[in-house]
């Protein structure tokens, strides 16, 4: 059995951006994720204005810039081609720059901040799912999964992050999950 600081669940861009945020306060962390990357997924591909300077903070901004992504100054919507509305992004306050998104594969984000996290000395293992968490004292304080090899492993944290989305190891051990009432929703990507 392993222990960290901190172990992240979800190699995506919310949990590798936490495990470098957490690096960066001196947190010995581990990234989890049962997929192999690079990895696709549907997903809208436009990061907020509001992320820059996140992405700058990471280190990731000038090598997303790099890959020359397209900026986009606010939002389209039209209906069947025929009417348009455009509605600009409102002013960041303090940015000398008008806000624009960027659209990103999501493929490419991970693998940059997955880099990222790697280079930096954050350990990431790939093809590692969590099953389940450990508690101590009332708080999550590890946990527990099969790898790649369908072997057992264990991980002790002081702090466990999970973000691996909607479908996480915490929202179905804790019963956090709310279907809507309805049909049930599904992504599409072309």
């Amino acid at each position: 059995m392993d222990r960290f600081d901190a172990v992240v669940i979800g190699a995506g861009p919310a949990g590798v951006s936490s495990a470098l945020f957490l690096h960066k306060m001196g947190f010995r962390t581990l990234v989890l994720d049962q997929a192999t990357f690079p990895r696709d997924k549907v997903c809208g591909e436009f990061i907020s204005p509001a992320a820059d300077p996140i992405l700058d903070e990471l280190g990731v901004l000038s090598a997303i810039e790099a890959r020359s992504p397209v900026r986009l100054r606010g939002v389209a919507l039209s209906a069947y081609e025929k009417n348009e509305i455009q509605i600009p992004y409102p002013p960041i306050p303090g940015s000398p720059v008008p806000p624009a998104s960027l659209s990103v594969p999501r493929t490419t984000l991970d693998a940059l901040l997955l880099e990222k996290a790697r280079s930096a000395g954050i350990e990431a293992r790939e093809r590692h799912k969590v099953d389940d968490l450990i508690f101590a004292d009332g708080s999550a304080a590890g946990v527990t999964g099969l790898d790649g090899q369908k072997k057992r492993f264990t991980f002790r944290a002081r702090l466990v992050v999970d973000a691996g989305g909607r479908n996480s190891v915490s929202v179905r051990r804790l019963g956090l999950r709310i279907d809507p009432p309805g049909p049930r929703r599904i992504a599409l990507a072309a």
